[in-house]
């Protein structure tokens, strides 16, 4: 008779896996996990000044726990946990009327001030104030959701 114990590699194993990930801050992820999702590729014309970052510290801040929803939209997530995430796979979904938006101007500034907005459409704010508003080093010392959204909202108004 086969046994009604699931296998290891069953679905609620590895929702449980996952589950222990996600238990973790939004910031601090098993990129093994997610290597599915990484997010540094995204930014490998690095020689621009505007991605001037430390791809160390800030490649592993983006995807965070948007591999669990993959059968909804990509900028369809929690945005209590992800809201510092919301375009997740903006650079590889072009096509997407949800990502209209001018590349050469915006593809270094998405992240601005995307999650002050969080009511709001994730690509509905203003390009012309935030396009100066550079991601680069946000991720790097967040301790929190708290100190990340005070220092995006100094960001955006010494942008201003």
């Amino acid at each position: 008779m086969p046994s009604n114990r699931l296998g290891p590699h069953s679905a609620a194993n590895f929702t449980s896996s996952v589950s222990v990930v996600l238990s973790s801050s939004a910031l601090n992820f098993d990129y093994r996990a997610e290597s599915a999702c990484v997010y540094s590729r995204t930014f490998n014309r690095g020689s621009s000044s505007a991605l001037n970052f430390d791809y160390r510290a800030e490649s592993a801040c983006v995807y965070s726990r948007t591999f669990n929803r993959v059968s909804s939209s990509a900028l369809n997530f929690d945005y209590r946990a992800e809201s510092a995430c919301v375009y997740s796979r903006t650079f590889n979904r072009v096509s997407s009327s949800a990502l209209n938006f001018d590349y050469r101007a915006e593809s270094a500034c998405v992240y601005s001030r995307t999650f002050n907005r969080v009511s709001s459409s994730a690509l509905n704010f203003d390009y012309r104030a935030e396009s100066a508003c550079v991601f680069s080093r946000t991720f790097n010392r967040v301790m929190g959701y708290e100190v990340m959204s005070w220092y995006m909202r100094t960001q955006y108004s010494n942008c201003m």
